[in-house]
């Protein structure tokens, strides 16, 4: 049997109205996260009256912005984005898995 240890996928969180800096240092996060091997999930959540006021489209269209498919590709083997309630999540999975046998 071969001991080898699962990277643990990570967890980035935002708000719709996130300030500039805040978001360059959550991207700055998600890099080193997917630079070390780790899967990482960008969650986009509505509270409150955000879920009235803006649309699934908005959203999608923020998260797809923020973290655009051709400035990450040399990162991002694959990426996916998902939608529940209140939630809008972004999959992205690294270019190299490293699996670390002990």
């Amino acid at each position: 049997m071969n001991n080898s240890k699962l990277k643990k996928e990570k967890v980035i969180q935002l708000s719709p109205n996130i300030g500039s800096n805040d978001l360059e240092r959550k991207k700055k996060d998600t890099l080193k996260f997917l630079s070390k091997g780790h899967p990482v999930k960008v969650r986009l959540f509505l509270s409150g009256r955000e879920k009235d006021i803006i649309s699934h489209q908005e959203c999608q269209d923020k998260l797809e912005s923020w973290f655009p498919k051709e400035e990450w590709s040399k990162y991002i083997k694959s990426s996916s984005s998902k939608t529940k309630s209140r939630n809008y999540f972004l999959f992205m999975k690294p270019i190299k898995e490293v699996l670390i046998h002990e």
